[in-house]
């Protein structure tokens, strides 16, 4: 049987309420963000700003930081679809109260307001303390790779770089030669009124080409130098271990025990390469291949909200548990969050045997949170189906033995479903890849998503 149906009518006229609060339900994610943002202290934000002078008066910061906020938190991390939002979506619109900004005026602002971002994160996190989250009693340390916007493609070693330098100037004094003979023929053809000593238009990207070539040169040569330092640092760590075990051959007719000192591997003789669009980031391996990025580095309390965030060059997290741990307290501490932390979970990607040796030392004094971090998988499995090697540490064999215990595997069982959700919802809702360049923007950048995800936790649990 037939049914009736509609028609649509195109041409009815139709008017928005008059009032802006009627134009989005009473628990929309925007109304949220915004109503969190009016209650940070945005006096650093503001104070930037001038009153009078000359030029198109600034739209309100409040309101561009609330708009930046809200596209991350929905996933638009592009300041032009930002934009295109702000043309059409009616929770844009709410927030900027029907004004457009373009898309330079909103990546201007967060590229000159990338130093007040940490400040207020820290304040969010306030603000959800307030509604009852962030529970920090056990924390999780983790990392994950975020693609830059650049291209691995663009990698060159420094002969590559010497070959795209001589190209490219090869490439502009030929347009210069073009631009030459095209002025000579149009003041033929036109009369001598026209300048022909203007550059081509083209030739401004080569200048800024230049510029990322050299900088890109001069990254990978602090790179070698840093690299050979540390290769020599190694390899007086090991002159002097094979001058302590000689001089107790000589005292004792026998060296000492355990095994000799292994002499540090030679530098490879691969020439070591960096990318030209952004020399910072490096090509990091993942489960998925390898992408060209970096390594963003995130500690969350026990309910899922991030307290404190880092991005590093490094391929692998060693080395970043104390950081990461010390900028969770002090951002808690920041933010008047008075509970203690008492345990710190990590993988085995973060086992160091320096920094845990300080960490434990610390909470036997009563000075920190206790530290759980495998010294590998194997430390994981069933304790009869484990082959701990037979020389280790000290550590390495406390951590072991803590872990054969079952109230500190179920403790560390935690790891998994406090940080690791954390990265699929930053990767399903905010973005996979990073908008700017440079170590210092893309920090800055991952303290802006970690706040979009704080709000929408925030938002999840009171909306």
């Amino acid at each position: 049987m037939a049914r009736d149906f509609r028609p649509v009518d195109r041409d009815t006229g139709f008017l928005l309420p008059p009032d802006v609060r009627d134009w989005l339900p009473e628990g929309h994610l925007a109304w949220t963000v915004i109503d969190a943002v009016e209650t940070l202290d945005l006096a650093a934000l503001i104070s930037s700003y001038r009153l009078g002078g000359r030029g198109r008066r600034a739209y309100d910061p409040t309101m561009m930081l609330t708009l930046l906020i809200y596209g991350y938190a929905v996933g638009q991390t592009s300041s032009r679809q930002i934009e295109r939002s702000c043309e059409h979506d009616v929770a844009f619109r709410v927030i900027t109260a029907n004004q457009v900004p373009d898309h330079d005026t909103i990546a201007a602002f967060r590229a000159r307001h990338r130093e007040v971002f940490k400040d207020l994160f820290v304040q969010v996190l306030a603000v959800c303390r307030a509604a009852g989250l962030v529970r920090v009693g056990t924390i999780a340390v983790d990392g994950t790779k975020l693609a830059a916007n650049a291209s691995s493609r663009a990698n060159r070693t420094a002969a590559g770089i010497d070959k795209a330098l001589s190209e490219l100037d090869a490439a502009v004094e030929a347009r210069l030669g073009q631009a030459e003979s095209t002025d000579a023929a149009e003041d033929t053809e036109h009369g001598p009124g026209r300048r022909g000593d203007e550059p081509p238009e083209d030739m401004k990207d080569p200048r800024r080409r230049r510029a990322a070539l050299q900088a890109a040169k001069a990254t990978l040569a602090a790179r070698e130098q840093a690299a050979a330092a540390e290769h020599q640092a190694r390899r007086d760590r090991y002159q002097q271990k094979i001058t302590v075990r000689e001089a107790h051959r000589s005292a004792h007719g026998t060296y000492p025990k355990g095994r000799p000192p292994a002499e540090p591997a030679p530098p490879t003789s691969k020439p070591p390469r960096v990318n030209t669009t952004d020399p910072d980031s490096r090509t990091q391996r993942t489960a998925g291949g390898f992408l060209q990025g970096f390594n963003g580095q995130a500690t969350v309390s026990d309910d899922q909200l991030i307290v404190a965030v880092e991005v590093v060059d490094a391929a692998n997290d060693a080395g970043q548990l104390t950081p990461m741990t010390r900028a969770a307290l002090a951002n808690l501490a920041q933010a008047g969050i008075t509970e203690p932390v008492e345990v710190v979970l990590a993988d085995a990607g973060y086992f160091h045997t320096g920094q845990l040796t300080d960490l434990l030392a610390a909470h036997q004094q009563r000075r920190g949170p206790d530290v759980l971090v495998p010294p590998d998988r194997d430390a994981l499995k069933d304790p009869e189906r484990q082959q701990p090697p037979q020389r280790q540490s000290a550590i390495t064999r406390q951590m072991r033995e803590r872990l054969t215990e079952p109230d500190q595997r179920a403790r560390y069982r935690r790891r998994q479903a406090i940080v690791e959700p954390v990265f699929g919802q930053i990767k399903n809702r905010i973005t996979t890849r990073f908008r700017l360049r440079g170590l210092p923007a893309v920090r800055s950048e991952l303290t802006l998503i970690a706040t979009a995800h704080n709000l929408l936790k925030l938002h999840a649990a009171t909306g």
